[in-house]
């Protein structure tokens, strides 16, 4: 098991609370529990609410967590069906860029965050018992386990991005997550 996400952002993590020690089941249910919790938090909040501190707004980070987890289910079937060799890495800002994540309604993002949940969950089911090793340029070998924890870390890091962007400033109602 590789420490790297332990080892970056603490455990647990400095800022969101996020426990690596956690066991491979409990992950994958917090993990499962990312598109419900982005909608609590959301509520009828202005999903393009920005954090003076961060970088995207609130429905960004929403976007953003859907095409990890597409991204990240992608390659471990990929694994599973019989590919080897490194990750390759890609630029989650290129990609925001490139997707215009400001401009996805957040509805959209909502739902896309659901359909790679379910390819994410279906993929780490297909696996199950099989020995799947990612190799990650920056963070050297990644067993399933790992890759579970460094997705659910990303997510659930940005639910609390979202949380705290959303008290940062204040109740304004906009495009609502709930419609």
């Amino acid at each position: 098991m590789s420490d790297w996400g332990a080892d970056k952002y603490g455990d647990p993590c400095r800022e969101c609370g996020f426990v690596w020690t956690t066991s491979h089941a409990e992950t994958l249910a917090l993990l499962a529990s990312i598109p419900a919790r982005f909608r609590e938090a959301l509520g009828d909040h202005d999903a393009s609410a920005r954090h003076p501190d961060l970088t995207w707004s609130a429905g960004a980070y929403v976007a953003h967590v859907g095409d990890n987890l597409h991204i990240f289910a992608e390659r471990i079937a990929a694994l599973d069906l019989g590919a080897y060799g490194d990750t390759v890495p890609y630029d989650p800002d290129q990609l925001a860029e490139a997707r215009q994540y400001e401009h996805i309604p957040i509805l959209g993002a909502l739902w896309s965050l659901d359909h790679a949940m379910a390819d994410m969950i279906e993929a780490v089911e297909h696996s199950a018992g099989k020995e799947i090793t990612m190799i990650i340029d920056d963070r050297g070998p990644q067993n399933i386990t790992d890759i579970i924890r460094t997705t659910t870390h990303d997510a659930f890091h940005h639910v609390w991005d979202v949380q705290r962007t959303l008290q940062t400033v204040g109740g304004s109602a906009g495009e609502s997550a709930k419609a």
